[in-house]
């Protein structure tokens, strides 16, 4: 698997964020449909011209499918992992100021990786951070 999350991530590294069609939950669903995880629709998370008509799309597919926020839907979806040491290709959950809450994002080989208006960019793993593995 470690070779396809650095296939995907090179893919995405120089595409800047977009809320039409690269925003951070739409980056992290495509990654799950890339493993094979087809539970989320990626068109629910793109399309959108700005920030509030995804805000609006994101709390109609919580409604949806019963979730309270995209974390409660990967605890459902996925497994949670509680780790201050997580493996390649778990999915990744920053809590802080984003229109969601949270910021979604990938980690691999020690780094978490989310989208920019520049592209990816590779921080490090903080206490706070939440993840999921895929199986």
């Amino acid at each position: 698997m470690g070779s396809n999350i650095k296939d995907y991530l090179d893919t995405k590294r120089d595409q800047p964020f977009s809320w039409e069609n690269n925003n951070c939950l739409s980056f992290v669903v495509d990654y799950l449909h890339d493993c094979g995880f087809r539970e989320l629709s990626p068109s629910w998370f793109k399309g959108y011209k700005d920030g509030k008509s995804c805000y609006v799309a994101y709390r109609k597919t919580c409604r949806k499918m019963g979730y309270k926020d995209v974390v409660e839907g990967f605890d459902d979806l996925l497994w949670p992992e509680i780790t201050l040491y997580p493996r390649d290709g778990f999915v990744v959950v920053r809590p802080e100021g984003d229109l969601i809450g949270y910021t979604c994002g990938v980690h691999y080989q020690g780094h978490n990786f989310f989208l920019t208006e520049n592209g990816l960019i590779s921080v490090e793993p903080l206490p706070k951070d939440l993840y999921w593995s895929l199986m």
